[in-house]
């Protein structure tokens, strides 16, 4: 519901909101077969690069989040639609401390390369959550008054 300073109001839906996660979310299928309430958001929420996963050893073996234009404490969650046809989330963890150069690797590659691009913070991978931890919608046709 959206309410005017002058007494008006209008119903006009504005997306999706996690109440658990507190965050923003868009309706997508998960692993298990079940729609669900995936974080989605500019403010707290940064998608895998669709090109490169991003690493602080050069053996690329711990992954990372790049915080381009935020920081690890404002962004809470990391998606990866490149894992598999359903999305991967990823809680983001605190900021990595001292960390000189990024390496990369490419989706369908086990190239590893110092890349280092400019960015805010680099930020230690947290937990995946399970499809369980997002909220279940349940798809129901609407009936007119």
């Amino acid at each position: 519901m959206t309410s005017g300073s002058d007494g008006s109001s209008s119903s006009v839906f504005d997306g999706w909101w996690d109440s658990e996660l507190e965050v923003e979310c868009s309706l997508k299928s998960t692993s298990e077969g079940t729609t669900r309430c995936i974080p989605e958001g500019p403010e707290n929420v940064v998608h895998v690069n669709p090109y490169y996963l991003y690493y602080s050893d050069n053996a690329c073996t711990n992954e990372v989040v790049l915080a381009f234009q935020s920081t690890c404490q404002e962004l809470k969650f990391l998606v990866d639609y490149h894992s598999s046809e359903n999305p991967r989330v990823r809680r983001v963890g605190e900021p990595m401390v001292g960390l000189a150069q990024v390496y990369g690797r490419p989706h369908n590659s086990n190239d590893c390369t110092d890349i280092t691009p400019e960015y805010s913070q680099a930020c230690h991978m947290g937990a995946q959550l399970l499809p369980s931890q997002m909220v279940a919608m349940t798809r129901t046709k609407a009936v007119e008054p």
